[in-house]
């Protein structure tokens, strides 16, 4: 009966000591996975202008126009009935950015969102490797629903944000990286404040700044 009790206690505590083995290597597990993540995670940000280089983008109409990389470029005009916006974004991040969606906030003369369908949109870059950028361009023309709250944004020292949505190389860390943008017809805009979300919680930052 003793060697019985002692084999049991034996094979307990084997099981125990499997048990913590098994706990120690998914900890280890989890660990490298972690390390491989932040290896490979992009973080999309906004851009320095660069005199020295300029980049072509997709205008007003059917026009194509020319900018200094970094800077935003917006116009409206209404006699012609097209306006477009263009924003630069920067792979601060040590993996590459896989850019999944982008879209334009306008707030309306109310206060409110302005509510309506994505405009023609065009992103020179889908694929962007850590210290290389992209940029997002919009053209909304009147008739839209957009068209009134964009005249707003652009001729009443408003304010406008544009969003992009990414993940890494391996299909996760899905990010939103949301610029929000000061911006007046024939001056320059800037970036007001960057902020980075979850794609689960858009709505609860867990990163920003300020300019």
């Amino acid at each position: 009966m003793k060697s019985t009790n002692h084999a049991a206690a034996a094979a307990q505590r084997q099981a125990v000591a499997s048990q913590a083995q098994v706990e120690v290597s998914q900890r280890q597990v989890e660990t490298a996975k972690a390390g491989l993540a932040g290896q490979i995670r992009p973080v999309l940000a906004d851009v320095p202008i660069d005199f020295a280089i300029e980049e072509r983008y997709p205008a007003g109409g059917s026009a194509w126009g020319i900018i200094h990389r970094g800077e935003i470029g917006v116009s409206a005009d209404e006699e012609s009935g097209h306006g477009s916006l263009t924003v630069p974004f920067r792979n601060v991040g040590a993996g590459l950015a896989m850019l999944r969606g982008a879209s334009l906030s306008l707030a309306d003369p109310q206060g409110g969102k302005a509510v309506g369908p994505d405009p023609w949109t065009h992103v020179s870059r889908l694929n962007v490797p850590p210290g290389e950028t992209t940029r997002v361009s919009f053209r909304i023309s009147a008739g839209e629903q957009l068209w009134e709250a964009f005249l707003f944004a652009v001729g009443s020292y408003g304010n406008l944000s544009v969003a992009l949505t990414y993940s890494n190389l391996a299909g996760g860390e899905m990010t939103i990286t949301r610029l929000d943008i000061d911006v007046a017809l024939g001056e320059s805009a800037a970036v007001r404040s960057v902020y980075l979300s979850s794609h689960d919680h858009p709505d609860e930052p867990y990163a920003a700044a300020s300019g």
